[in-house]
Protein backbone atom coordinates (compact mmCIF):
# COMPACT_ATOMS: atom_id res chain seq x y z
CA UNK A 1 0.00 0.00 0.00
CA UNK A 2 1.47 3.40 -1.07
CA UNK A 3 1.57 6.02 1.32
CA UNK A 4 -0.20 9.15 0.54
CA UNK A 5 0.98 12.66 2.37
CA UNK A 6 -0.79 14.41 5.09
CA UNK A 7 -1.03 18.43 5.05
CA UNK A 8 -1.42 19.29 8.45
CA UNK A 9 -0.77 22.84 10.32
CA UNK A 10 0.42 23.73 13.30
CA UNK A 11 0.70 26.68 15.98
CA UNK A 12 3.69 28.57 15.74
CA UNK A 13 4.79 27.09 19.55
CA UNK A 14 3.76 23.56 18.72
CA UNK A 15 5.71 23.54 15.48
CA UNK A 16 8.64 24.65 17.81
CA UNK A 17 7.82 22.34 20.71
CA UNK A 18 7.79 19.46 17.80
CA UNK A 19 10.91 20.85 16.40
CA UNK A 20 12.67 20.76 19.81
CA UNK A 21 11.32 17.62 20.83
CA UNK A 22 12.89 16.48 17.25
CA UNK A 23 16.46 17.26 17.64
CA UNK A 24 16.68 16.02 21.18
CA UNK A 25 15.64 12.33 20.01
CA UNK A 26 17.81 12.64 16.81
CA UNK A 27 14.88 11.81 14.54
CA UNK A 28 13.30 13.63 11.60
CA UNK A 29 10.46 15.84 12.16
CA UNK A 30 8.23 13.69 9.99
CA UNK A 31 8.90 10.34 11.75
CA UNK A 32 8.64 12.30 15.34
CA UNK A 33 4.71 13.13 14.01
CA UNK A 34 3.90 9.70 12.77
CA UNK A 35 5.03 8.32 16.68
CA UNK A 36 3.19 10.78 18.36
CA UNK A 37 -0.26 10.02 15.84
CA UNK A 38 0.45 6.47 16.42
CA UNK A 39 0.98 6.79 19.70
CA UNK A 40 -2.47 8.78 20.40
CA UNK A 41 -4.06 6.18 18.25
CA UNK A 42 -3.25 3.50 20.01
CA UNK A 43 -5.00 5.22 23.44
CA UNK A 44 -7.66 6.01 21.69
CA UNK A 45 -8.57 2.66 20.59
CA UNK A 46 -7.58 1.52 23.99
CA UNK A 47 -10.25 4.05 25.42
CA UNK A 48 -12.70 2.93 23.15
CA UNK A 49 -12.92 -0.54 24.11
CA UNK A 50 -12.51 0.13 28.02
CA UNK A 51 -15.89 2.70 26.86
CA UNK A 52 -17.44 -0.50 25.06
CA UNK A 53 -16.98 -3.07 27.95
CA UNK A 54 -17.90 -0.40 30.89
CA UNK A 55 -21.45 0.17 28.82
CA UNK A 56 -21.99 -3.58 28.50
CA UNK A 57 -21.69 -3.67 32.42
CA UNK A 58 -23.89 -0.55 32.72
CA UNK A 59 -26.40 -2.47 30.31
CA UNK A 60 -26.19 -5.60 32.69
CA UNK A 61 -26.38 -3.72 36.03
CA UNK A 62 -29.39 -1.66 34.87
CA UNK A 63 -31.01 -5.26 33.66
CA UNK A 64 -30.79 -6.76 37.44
CA UNK A 65 -32.25 -3.09 38.64
CA UNK A 66 -35.11 -3.68 36.96
CA UNK A 67 -35.66 -6.92 38.08
CA UNK A 68 -35.24 -6.64 41.66
CA UNK A 69 -37.13 -3.19 41.04
CA UNK A 70 -39.99 -5.24 39.72
CA UNK A 71 -40.12 -7.99 42.17
CA UNK A 72 -39.85 -5.24 45.08
CA UNK A 73 -43.35 -3.78 43.46
CA UNK A 74 -44.44 -6.99 43.12
CA UNK A 75 -43.54 -8.10 46.48
CA UNK A 76 -45.35 -4.18 47.68
CA UNK A 77 -48.40 -5.32 45.74
CA UNK A 78 -48.93 -8.40 47.50
CA UNK A 79 -49.23 -6.32 50.63
CA UNK A 80 -51.33 -3.89 49.50
CA UNK A 81 -54.16 -6.06 47.55
CA UNK A 82 -54.38 -7.82 51.19
CA UNK A 83 -56.20 -5.13 52.04
CA UNK A 84 -58.39 -4.82 49.69
CA UNK A 85 -61.72 -5.92 48.45
CA UNK A 86 -64.18 -6.57 45.92
CA UNK A 87 -64.07 -3.77 43.17
CA UNK A 88 -60.96 -1.69 44.86
CA UNK A 89 -59.11 -5.56 44.67
CA UNK A 90 -60.47 -5.68 40.99
CA UNK A 91 -59.00 -2.56 40.30
CA UNK A 92 -56.04 -2.62 41.83
CA UNK A 93 -55.10 -5.63 40.15
CA UNK A 94 -56.04 -3.94 36.54
CA UNK A 95 -53.41 -1.18 37.81
CA UNK A 96 -50.80 -3.60 38.54
CA UNK A 97 -51.42 -5.63 35.43
CA UNK A 98 -51.68 -2.28 33.03
CA UNK A 99 -48.28 -1.01 34.87
CA UNK A 100 -46.59 -4.28 33.75
CA UNK A 101 -47.49 -4.33 30.56
CA UNK A 102 -46.08 -0.21 29.96
CA UNK A 103 -43.11 -1.35 31.81
CA UNK A 104 -42.66 -4.19 29.70
CA UNK A 105 -43.34 -2.03 26.76
CA UNK A 106 -40.69 0.49 27.85
CA UNK A 107 -37.83 -2.29 28.12
CA UNK A 108 -39.08 -3.34 24.58
CA UNK A 109 -38.41 0.07 23.77
CA UNK A 110 -35.07 0.52 25.37
CA UNK A 111 -33.53 -2.63 24.01
CA UNK A 112 -34.34 -1.63 20.78
CA UNK A 113 -32.83 1.74 21.18
CA UNK A 114 -36.49 3.98 20.05
CA UNK A 115 -36.04 6.01 23.12
CA UNK A 116 -32.03 7.48 21.58
CA UNK A 117 -32.03 10.93 20.61
CA UNK A 118 -30.33 12.08 17.13
CA UNK A 119 -29.66 15.47 18.22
Amino acid sequence: MLDKPLSVRFERDERALLEKISKERKVNLADLIRYFVRQGLGEYDAKHEFLVSYLSEMKEEISKIRTLSAAAVGAISLLDSQRLEGEKLVNFKKYLTDSFKTSEAVKIGQDENLFNSTE
